[in-house]
């Protein structure tokens, strides 16, 4: 699968972002014996926590 290179730089609204967080621990959720798939999405609602709801840390 060819894979076009992705910008420097995303920018996201609060509604994209809380969409992509959401449906990322949806799928934690939905996989809870992948070990690897489960890191790569812990780092990735790990991102879009820290720069788009940097809010929710502290929940």
């Amino acid at each position: 699968m060819h894979r076009d290179p992705l910008p420097d730089e995303i920018v996201l609204t609060r509604e994209e972002a809380t969409i992509v967080l959401f449906a990322l621990d949806d799928a934690v959720v939905a996989l809870p014996h992948a070990a690897a798939l489960l890191d790569q999405l812990g780092t990735a609602v790990a991102i879009i926590v820290g720069k788009f709801l940097p809010d929710l840390e502290d929940l």
